[in-house]
């Protein structure tokens, strides 16, 4: 079950969903949201939910050895910050084909997001600390934002 809130009603009300531990919703847009599903056989999707009707749109199934941790979409596209064999690292799907963004590296990745111009923003203990960073989906360029001594976050 996930919870819905209509801000103009003031309405709290439920979407109640299939069976499978739902976590992480997130906003696709203004009747979308997206739900990470763990299904009863141990797979992962992402699932698209209309809020208005209540029902589920769609699923992208996640490749055998991702396990998604949250979501964020940004220019139409969603892209999973997750754990895989090498570590943590970030994926999204284009054409119904998981590609990577960032490649699973022995690092943490938490507070997954976006900004209005499309970057992707996370938290990372790249170089040993907590630090924030910026990474562009389209030409791939990572930016450490803070560097602090005993990390930024």
């Amino acid at each position: 079950m996930i919870m819905s809130h209509d801000i103009r009603k003031g309405r709290t009300s439920e979407i109640r969903l299939p069976k499978g531990n739902w976590i992480q919703p997130d906003e696709f847009s203004d009747s979308v949201i997206t739900a990470i599903r763990y299904h009863e056989n141990g797979r992962a999707a992402i699932s698209f939910i209309n809020v208005v009707s209540r029902k589920i749109m769609g699923e992208w199934m996640l490749p055998d050895g991702i396990q998604p941790v949250q979501t964020t979409a940004t220019g139409g596209r969603i892209y999973v910050a997750g754990i895989a064999e090498g570590g943590y690292g970030i994926w999204c799907v284009e054409d119904g084909i998981w590609k990577d963004v960032l490649a699973a590296q022995p690092v943490s990745i938490t507070s997954l997001d976006h900004t209005a111009e499309g970057l992707i923003t996370f938290s990372s203990d790249r170089n040993g600390v907590g630090e924030f960073y910026s990474l562009n989906p389209e030409t791939g360029e990572l930016l450490q934002l803070t560097n602090t001594r005993y990390g930024g976050i």
